[in-house]
């Protein structure tokens, strides 16, 4: 057997793990086994958290505007919407516009 193979292997066992202070431990151990080289020019870790580090925050509490100012969301004008139908002047009943999708 390769060693990829040997690391699946691994990777299935641990993912059939449903006990998270299981996972915590079997994580503890794996660290003690493994040491974190240290990257003295960068002062960080070569070995770090690969899936930690695109992890992002779910928030609980959804706020609407605070998101619309984030992304500088104006929404739309009725009025421009209005002039947008009355310019294109559709004649045809929605039945019809309809079939044509």
């Amino acid at each position: 057997m390769n060693i990829e193979i040997k690391k699946y292997n691994i990777i299935q066992l641990v993912m059939s793990v449903a006990d998270e202070q299981l996972i915590d431990q079997i994580s503890r151990n794996v660290r003690q086994l493994i040491p974190v080289k240290e990257d003295t020019s960068e002062g960080v870790s070569i070995l770090e958290e690969p899936i930690s580090q695109y992890g992002i925050v779910v928030k609980e509490e959804i706020d609407l505007e605070k998101i619309k100012k984030e992304q500088n969301y104006k929404g739309f004008d009725p009025d421009e919407i209005d002039r947008l139908v009355e310019e294109a002047d559709i004649q045809e009943p929605i039945e019809k516009l309809l079939k044509m999708i």
